[in-house]
């Protein structure tokens, strides 16, 4: 079974492998599946039969399907339709494919000749290449007349379908004219918006040959292409000159805004080009110029000639360029030399004999005599006058080379074979030089001691012995193949080899360039490193970035150090600039696009650190911090690796950050960049704190947020031009509305001769005040005008400019578009184009340290130079304390100081010799804190001592209570005494006149914040105590007199301890709740940080927080004006990195909204305790002021008016009772009820003299109807604590008997000191005396035992008790 089932599936693999393939197999049958039926020889019929003996036929998908009567294959009609002919091409299958009536091939045939299957004509393809058919002409298809326009030519175009598609009159394959029909039987046209719009008669094409020649014909439209703007160049193909003529004719010009503005006009070359190729031949025209000469709107005008000034003139026919001479009418031309050099000139300038005629083309500055080039010579050549320069000593005829000029001497480059222009220079000899029949003959370096060339000077000694430095010859290994071991010599090192002209000595002397080492002129030294272990001094042409280097490996220096290159690319990688690392950040530009200087790395350099770099420095510079402990010595002292001078930090997503670690550096956190500045959204770039808010932007808009974080005065550091005239007073607003007046420019400046300037100088006028102004108020040009003109005020107020005179080479590595000129006659000097394209003479400020700034950037509380000095000399800033004696200092407006905001980081703006502030402000509130505090301390405290021992010795419950109330009165004014007390102490000993500056700690403080507790506290306790002792009375006074005496029990002293409890617990609840960290953004005024983080200065509340967060975030994304104290201080957090400690934060808590640390009754407008707000500018929705600060002053005024009635009611209730019992009182007992009415009178109106205005001025203040926040501090620390100090004197009869005998002693003074008849002294003395017997009589009677009546009841018990100590 298990065998048959096995076999069955060998079986059933077999059958669908067999499928398998046949299906693969399966299709139609091709040429060569069939059986084949001809021969490859095209032979077919009868005579050819096949091997099997059957007729030959031909093959039906081949070239030749039919067979001719003479036996052969062919596809005409002499093969296919002749009789006897075979056609064995399938009709059928033809006709079912689609009958194509055209035959596919290179060059298709056509005709009756060429039958289809079918025996009609083969056509052509109507949509092809070649339309049309011929019979005469070959039977082919083709375009021309002689297929399309004769007699028995068919045109199988649709000429309906052409028009329909828009009658296109020119071809693809720029054929035209008469020869080459359109479907309408006309002419082929050009395209005359394409490349080739011209037609010569066979082709298109866009030269003279195509639109100028006989029979031409140009298809452009000179009409529309004058109405569309005359466009004068070619943007498809940059074609130009005389070669390719515009629609009006003229030769077609260069785009002068494009990379390639300059056009070479000649038969070998025509294009639009940007190198000296195309810019600086004789044939070439430099658009740029013509540009300016035409935007002038006369032949001649001042434009840039190679960054000179050039009075220029344009020939518009021939576009000849020509120039006038300096100081005269002269029109000379120049010739430029195949070096693109200048040759020559037509004529020769007079009156200039510093030779400005000659700067400009291709020549550069050489010094102050003779601006470019040196010494002249003049040679006349056919009418022309050649150009040879010289140097000073005119030393230069020494080859007879009559093209070699003074400024090819000695410029690191050789411009002759030999190299004898760079064989002595700066007082080194380099080669051999010698005289040889009366001629100067010179054996250049790589040619001593070889096989190749012979010397012709000889007497160089060629043996090598020990101890001779030698090299293997470049020059032998080049020419000969060689190794060849030859000696080195000092005028053989460090040699220049850098040719002009291809030959085999551009290279070194040596194959491994070791001649490039151990130089004798230092001005050809680029740097010192370990050659082989030895030190040993760079050439400048061997390095990474010299343009001297061969492209072969140099290695000399161990390290490699001269090869440390960087490419810095920019957006036209033809013009990537490379410099070795040490050119970087050297304060000298080296990129034309300045990028050596405005690279990262160089916003973050060294602050202290100085060092001398081992390559291309000449003194000490800062160097960047990524240098640092980098593994390679950058320094020559190589302390740049010296571990113990530097720490690394890790910064948050910045990874290792080296810093100094010189004084009491420290790694600190960094200001991460703000989103959507120049460095991109969630940059990592960052910037120290130390260069945080300093006016120089180091993310691209960090200033900004520095400016939101502060009251920042607007500043207008430009003036505004108008027309020729720049108006100062209008530039500013506090000067607009003054009389101004206009004078000359040169008032200012000075008359200068500037040449292409003076004439057109576009500013010729300054309007300013007529009278002298405030200048403090003024910043940048405004202030710099008037200061130097002598219109400000100031009395130190004096001109900021020095006298440093602008010259070609000021402002070094500064203005790479500076234009050089001539001015007073004398001196080269350089001018700019301003944005409207126009040459002027910028207004400089040279900074000691050689950086140049534009005036409207000098005074400006920038330090712009980087040295300061565009801000020393300036009256119009305050320096904040702090910096005063730092190099870099943090500069605010006059204007802002003692302006009652915060601008300087350590507060001394608003904290110094003309204002400041301490914690009492005047001198009576000084005297009066002192006496009140000490009093009320002292008098409090020993009532305190005997209320705790009259309330031991209390005889009734409800005494107790009543004396425990008094007691708790009393400590109250005692806390109250302290808080003076303790608040006058920090005044006058700790901060004293120290306080403005330090106020931060006190107010941020637990100090602070414990005496601010401590005061609210004793006011509510002897507040809240009085109105419990109110009620109570009043209730006992409500109640039947006569009732049974209730002793002292444990009832009666729970009761009291409740009461007293109760009010000191909700006591405390008001004074501490404003300190609860949950209620912070109802009681937290501001924050305080610490002064490294710059961005907040001063006590910078919520809305400043959001207004900071919103500038910096950009999107204003979850930033909103309820937002919480927690969370701002989140995003705060994520301004910062934070890997050494969280920021320096801390909160301006509840009581320290003042130095006086006083609950804050006053709410002002922009208070923490304002309902949170959602508007965007004030931040305020309530402008009623806080809920609580009018529930505490509703609840206050409650207790008064609560003891006002309580008492009012006591009163009555004893006056009733004195009446019904007049008959039997006593005088005793009838005068202490006139004095309890009297002292209960004395309590409502000292309380309501307290209380009532107070409460009444808050909420006035916080209704907005008056602004009495000046007042506070008078009315807290003053009159309400008054009581605090009258209480004991008035209610406490032992203190009372005290002061009685105080005033007589007092007394006693006034009669031995004043005269005893004086009438006033009298009646003083007789009032006080009356008023000590009185109260004396009065202690006496309350002491003693009441009548039978007044004692019968507990009430008139607790009368005589309370009535020594009541409050």
């Amino acid at each position: 079974m298990q065998k048959t089932m096995d076999n069955s599936l060998w079986v059933l693999l077999i059958v669908l492998l067999c499928v398998r393939v046949n299906s693969q197999s399966s299709g139609p049958p091709t040429a060569a599946a069939l059986k084949r039926k001809w021969r490859d020889d095209l032979m077919c019929g009868t005579k050819y039969p096949l091997s099997d003996g059957n007729v030959t036929e031909c093959n039906p998908l081949g070239q030749s399907p039919c067979c001719g009567a003479d036996g052969r294959c062919g596809s005409t009609s002499r093969f296919c339709t002749c009789d006897g002919c075979v056609d064995y091409r399938d009709v059928n299958k033809w006709q079912a494919e689609g009958g194509q009536k055209w035959i596919s091939g290179e060059r298709e045939k056509c005709g009756s000749s060429y039958p289809l299957p079918d025996g009609n004509a083969t056509e052509c393809d109507p949509d092809g290449k070649y339309p049309c058919c011929s019979n005469k002409y070959k039977g082919e298809c083709g375009y021309t007349a002689l297929s399309c326009s004769c007699k028995d030519c068919v045109d199988y175009r649709d000429i309906q379908k052409w028009k329909e598609e828009g009658e296109k009159r020119w071809r693809d394959d720029s054929k035209c004219g008469v020869d080459y029909p359109l479907p309408d039987g006309n002419a082929t046209e050009c395209d005359p918006n394409g490349i080739n719009p011209c037609c010569d008669g066979e082709g298109c094409g866009n030269t003279k040959d195509y639109c100028s020649c006989p029979g031409c014909i140009d298809y452009r439209d000179e009409t529309r292409w004058r109405e569309e703007g005359e466009k004068r160049w070619r943007d498809e193909d940059f074609y130009c000159g005389s070669q390719y003529p515009l629609p009006d004719g003229s030769a077609t010009e260069c785009n002068p805004d494009s990379n390639n503005p300059c056009c070479r006009d000649s038969h070998n070359t025509e294009g639009c080009g940007k190198t000296l190729y195309y810019c600086s031949c004789n044939e070439c025209i430099d658009f740029r110029t013509v540009k300016d000469i035409r935007s002038s709107g006369r032949n001649c005008s001042f434009v840039d000639v190679g960054g000179f000034l050039k009075h220029t003139c344009l020939d518009e026919g021939s576009k000849r360029i020509s120039f006038k001479c300096p100081q005269t009418e002269t029109l000379y031309e120049v010739s430029m030399n195949n070096k693109f050099k200048l040759d020559n000139f037509t004529h020769v300038c007079e009156e200039d004999p510093h030779f400005y005629q000659a700067c400009g083309f291709g020549t550069k500055i050489t010094n102050n005599e003779v601006f470019c080039g040196g010494y002249v010579r003049h040679e006349e050549q056919e009418g022309r006058y050649s150009y040879v320069e010289c140097e000073e000593n005119c030393n230069i005829n020494r080859t007879g080379d009559a093209n070699l000029t003074g400024r090819n001497l000695c410029d690191d480059e050789c411009d002759v074979d030999i190299c004898d222009d760079e064989s002595d220079c700066g007082g080194h000899q380099y080669g051999k030089s010698c005289l040889i029949d009366g001629k100067v003959v010179y054996d250049p370096p790589q040619a001593l001691c070889t096989q190749v060339i012979e010397s012709m000077c000889g007497g160089v000694n060629c043996t090598i012995t020990e101890g001779t430095y030698t090299c293997n010859s470049s020059l032998d290994y080049r020419v000969m193949g060689e190794n060849l071991t030859i000696p080195l010599f000092n005028f053989t090192r460090c040699s220049v080899f850098k040719y002009t002209k291809d030959n085999e000595m551009a290279y070194p002397v040596c194959i491994n360039s070791i001649d490039q080492t151990n130089c004798t002129d230092k001005s050809r030294i680029a740097g010192w490193c370990l050659v082989g272990g030895f030190m040993s001094s760079i050439s400048k042409f061997i390095t990474c970035d010299s343009d001297h280097k061969p492209n072969i490996p140099v290695e000399l220096c161990d390290d490699g150090l001269e090869n440390e290159c960087v490419l810095l690319e920019n957006s036209d990688k033809d013009n990537n600039c490379k410099v070795h690392k040490h050119k970087m950040c050297d304060g000298k530009y080296d990129c034309p696009d300045k990028s050596d200087e405005q690279h990262p790395i160089c916003g973050q350099m060294t602050i202290n650190f100085t060092c001398k770099r081992r390559f291309y420095s000449d003194d000490h510079k800062k160097i960047p911090l990524k240098w640092l402990d980098d593994g390679v010595a950058d320094c020559t002292n190589g302390e740049d690796e010296n571990e113990k001078n530097w720490i690394v930090c890790k910064t948050e997503k910045f990874g290792e950050v080296i810093k100094e670690s010189s004084g009491a550096e420290k790694c600190q956190d960094y200001f991460k960049c703000p989103s959507g500045s120049e460095s991109g959204p969630n940059s990592e770039r960052y910037v120290e704190l130390d260069q945080l808010c300093d006016g120089v932007e180091s993310c691209g808009m960090e200033n900004r947020v520095c400016k939101v974080a502060r009251d920042f005065p607007t500043i207008h550091k430009s003036a505004k031009q108008i027309g020729t005239v720049l108006d100062i007073c209008q530039s500013n607003d506090d000067l607009s509305r003054l009389p101004c007046e206009l004078r000359p420019h040169e008032k200012f400046l000075g008359k200068l001769d500037i040449y292409g300037i003076s004439k057109t100088e576009i500013v010729n006028k300054v309007r300013v005040p007529e009278s002298k102004v405030d200048c403090s108020r003024l910043f940048g040009e405004s202030y710099v005008y008037l200061s130097c003109l002598g219109l400000c005020n100031e009395v130190n107020a004096t001109c900021p400019l020095n006298d440093e005179k602008l010259l070609h080479d000021s402002c070094p590595g500064q203005f790479m578009d500076r234009i050089y000129t001539i001015v007073d006659k004398s001196r080269l000097t350089f001018v700019r184009k301003n944005d409207n394209g126009q040459y002027h003479y910028q207004n400089y400020y040279q900074c000691n340290n050689g950086r140049c700034i534009e005036y409207k950037n000098v005074c400006d509380l920038i330090d712009d130079c980087g040295d300061l000095s565009d801000e020393e000399n300036c009256t119009n800033h305050m320096v904040c304390k702090e910096t005063a004696n730092k190099s870099k200092k943090h500069l605010i407006a006059s204007q802002q100081k003692c302006d009652g905001i915060y601008d300087c980081f350590d507060l001394s703006d608003e904290c110094n010799e003309t204002c400041g502030k301490q914690i009492l402000s005047s001198l009576m509130e000084k005297i009066l804190c002192w006496t009140m505090g000490i009093s009320a301390v002292i008098l409090n405290f020993l009532t305190l001592l005997r209320g705790i021992s009259a309330t031991r010795q209390s005889r009734t419950g409800r005494i107790l209570i009543i004396k425990a109330l008094v007691t708790v009165i009393s400590l109250g004014d005692l806390l109250i005494g302290v808080y003076l007390t303790v608040l006058s102490v920090y005044d006058s000993i700790v901060y004293g006149p120290d306080f403005c500056s330090q106020q931060a700690k006190w107010l941020t403080g637990t100090a602070c914040s414990a005496l601010g507790v401590i005061s609210t506290l004793g006011s509510q306790l002897s507040l809240f105590a009085m109105t419990t002792l109110s009620v109570i009375r009043a209730y006992r006074m409500s109640q039947h007199r006569v009732r049974q005496t209730s002793k002292v029990n444990k009832r009666a002293i729970i009761s009291a301890v409740l009461s007293v409890t109760a009010v000191f617990l909700v006591s405390l609840a008001v004074a501490v709740v404003p300190l609860v960290p949950s209620f912070e953004d109802y009681f937290v005024q501001a924050m305080y940080y610490d002064p490294n983080y710059k961005v907040f200065i001063g006590f910078p509340n919520k809305a400043r927080h959001i207004d900071i967060l919103n500038t910096y975030i950009n999107s204003g994304e979850n930033i909103t004006r309820d937002m919480a104290w927690k969370e701002i201080g989140e995003n705060v957090d994520k301004m910062f990195t934070q890997q050494y400690g969280k920021i320096g934060r801390k909160t301006v808590h509840f009581y320290g909204n003042d130095g006086n640390c006083l609950f804050k009754f006053f709410v002002r407008s922009d208070d923490a305790r304002r309902s949170r707000a959602s508007d965007s500018q004030t931040n305020i929705t309530d402008i009623k002021g806080n809920f609580i600060v009018w529930f505490i002053l509703a609840v206050n005024l409650a207790c008064f008016i609560s003891i006002v009635l309580c008492y009012l009611f006591i009163h009555a209730v004893n006056k009733k009772s004195a009446q019904k019992a007049a008959s039997s009182q006593s005088p005793a007992a009838k005068k202490r009820n006139r004095e309890m009415s009297s002292r209960i009178s004395f309590i409502i109106g000292t309380d309501f003299l307290c209380w009532v205005p107070f409460i009444v001025i808050s909420a006035l203040h916080n209704l907005n109807a008056i602004d009495a926040t000046h007042w506070y501090a008078t009315l807290a620390m003053v009159v309400i604590p008054l009581n605090s100090v009258i209480n004991p004197i008035i209610y406490d009869n032992d203190l009372s008997k005290a002061v009685s005998k105080k005033l007589k002693q007092i007394d006693l003074m006034i009669h031995s000191i004043l005269d005893q008849d004086g009438n006033l002294v009298n009646y003083i003395h007789d009032k006080l005396l009356s008023r000590t017997e009185n109260t004396t009589n009065n202690d006496v009677e309350m002491t003693q035992t009441p009548t039978l009546h007044e004692a019968e009841t507990e009430n008139d018990i607790e009368d005589a008790e309370s009535c020594k100590m009541l409050k």
